[in-house]
């Protein structure tokens, strides 16, 4: 659940800066909004991977 909520908080950073930086063109609203929809990407890699992994073992005890 924390993983998925700091999945959700870093996508939403990431629309809230680039919109900004469309409004102000500030490339550097631009670039933060890149790193921040990166690391949500990566979270929800982390997130799919635990999945993944949970099924596999729960597989593996049957």
């Amino acid at each position: 659940m924390k993983l998925a909520l700091a999945q959700l908080i870093a996508v939403l950073a990431s629309i809230g800066l680039g919109e900004a930086g469309q409004r102000t063109a500030d490339l550097a609203y631009n670039e933060a909004g890149i790193i921040a929809l990166l690391l949500g990407t990566i979270l929800m890699m982390a997130a799919f991977a635990r999945e993944v992994f949970e099924v596999l073992r729960e597989k593996s005890l049957i």
